[in-house]
């Protein structure tokens, strides 16, 4: 049946939210291809205000708000507070940073926003821990039992999944990201620009989606619709441990089989390790 899109009322996605999993007092981590649901762009104060209402005033939304600010990258400027999200994480985050209350962290590559309840405790110091790591925001998320919910994308999206790498210790952790330098750059008061060395980038997530058999298995996977879009709704740390022990099972498993640039960079290091 097909919906008129101007019916994408904050009761009608609440409604949504409920029926997938989501709670009062949730902390929700939220990827979302927005084009996906079918939901307007003029609507999606709707699916704000839906989130909202549904986590009432204890819980907590959360999304990314990545820039890649990277030295070298042309179109990644240095990073500052109102810098625009980057466009290959769809429009969603950049619409929802810009709705009153929310706050954003300060990694100069891969920042993320939130409101609500405990936000700003999850998401200060990001700009002195790895952009996916050990105390970073998802990190934070992860151990008060939060939740990631996927709309209209698949794992290919889920950050959390590099925290997974993170912990798995997987043998490219290290490696080179084609196209990154593993310098930051964020803007100073002034115009000048402060580089910041980055350990560890997170790389490539398109063979990502190759978790998704095992996690359902596993019974890891709440399905739902989130306007016209297919949803996947995932508790954090069940989510992250079975991710962890797949990686330490099979550490290149999940690069991409693609011609993606990094993955073969790395498998081809691995492989032939330089001397």
């Amino acid at each position: 049946m097909w919906f008129d899109f101007r019916n994408w009322t904050p009761d009608r996605l609440a409604g949504q939210l409920r029926d997938i999993g989501v709670v009062p007092g949730d902390r929700l981590f939220v990827h979302t291809g927005l084009r996906k649901t079918r939901i307007p762009r003029s609507d999606v104060p709707n699916l704000f205000a839906a989130y909202l209402h549904v986590l009432g005033p204890h819980g907590a939304l959360f999304f990314p708000t990545h820039t890649y600010s990277c030295r070298g990258a042309a179109e990644c400027p240095p990073f500052h507070a109102d810098l625009r999200c980057d466009p290959s994480i769809g429009i969603w985050p950049e619409l929802a940073r810009k709705q009153p209350g929310v706050i954003r962290s300060a990694s100069p590559t891969h920042s993320a926003a939130g409101i609500g309840e405990g936000a700003a405790a999850i998401l200060a110091g990001h700009d002195a821990a790895l952009p996916v790591g050990r105390n970073s925001p998802l990190d934070r998320l992860q151990e008060v039992g939060a939740k990631v919910l996927l709309i209209g994308c698949g794992f290919e999206s889920c950050t959390l999944l590099h925290l997974a790498e993170y912990y798995a210790r997987v043998p490219y952790l290290h490696l080179p990201c084609a196209g990154f330098d593993p310098v930051a750059v964020r803007a100073l008061p002034g115009g000048a620009v402060e580089e910041v060395p980055v350990e560890i980038i997170p790389g490539c997530s398109r063979g990502f989606p190759k978790f998704e058999a095992p996690l359902r298995q596993d019974g890891l996977i709440r399905d739902g619709r989130i306007g016209k879009a297919r949803a996947m709704l995932c508790d954090m740390k069940p989510l992250l441990n079975a991710a962890i022990a797949l990686l330490q099972t099979q550490p290149t498993g999940y690069l991409c089989d693609t011609s993606c640039a990094t993955c073969w960079l790395r498998r081809e290091q691995l492989q032939h390790p330089p001397r």
